[in-house]
């Protein structure tokens, strides 16, 4: 990476959160059961209705890189 990158250029966290809330209708904050960033990306798990989510988002441009859906 170089050094003229910044954190500024990063999506918030609540943003990136939002964007994979996005895809599951009716979970909420509070079903995001992990969640971790690194120095390009958003990973986390959202459990909502017996089933697991589990997401990578770009943290510069918020676009969902992986998306794993899995019945618990």
């Amino acid at each position: 990476w170089s050094s003229d990158v910044c954190s500024s250029d990063l999506i918030s966290t609540d943003r990136a959160k939002q964007i994979a809330l996005a895809r599951v209708a009716g979970a909420t904050k509070e079903n995001i059961k992990k969640f971790h960033s690194d120095k390009d990306s958003y990973d986390g798990v959202i459990y909502y209705n017996g089933t697991e989510y589990e997401f990578e988002i770009d943290a510069f441009t918020g676009r969902i890189i992986d998306w794993d859906v899995e019945k618990k």
